[in-house]
């Protein structure tokens, strides 16, 4: 699967988990965020390892964007989300996968 395609599909994983948002369900840290796990240099989704040059070009964009470090899987990670407006639409370079 090439890259681009790759990065959409994470890119609709995150939007669907976060379309779920309600009163009542919050969505999961694991479907909504890509995790940096320092001690081995590799991104994480959904609790799998995302290979670099899919996460990275999507940070450097702006579409992924830093959150902060906390504790996942019982160690201090960099967080990263999508850079959302109030209408669920990517903030930065919309037409990106057009």
């Amino acid at each position: 699967m090439d890259i681009k395609k790759q990065q959409e599909d994470l890119v609709t994983s995150i939007k669907n988990e976060l379309s779920l948002k309600s009163k009542i369900y919050k969505p999961s840290l694991y479907l909504d965020s890509v995790w940096f796990q320092p001690k081995t240099g590799r991104f994480l989704f959904n609790d799998t390892f995302k290979r670099y040059e899919i996460v990275e070009p999507l940070i450097e964009c702006g579409v992924l964007i830093f959150k902060g470090i906390e504790n996942h899987q019982d160690e201090k990670m960099l967080r990263y989300v999508l850079s959302l407006n109030e209408n669920n639409q990517i903030l930065k370079n919309p037409n990106l996968f057009e």
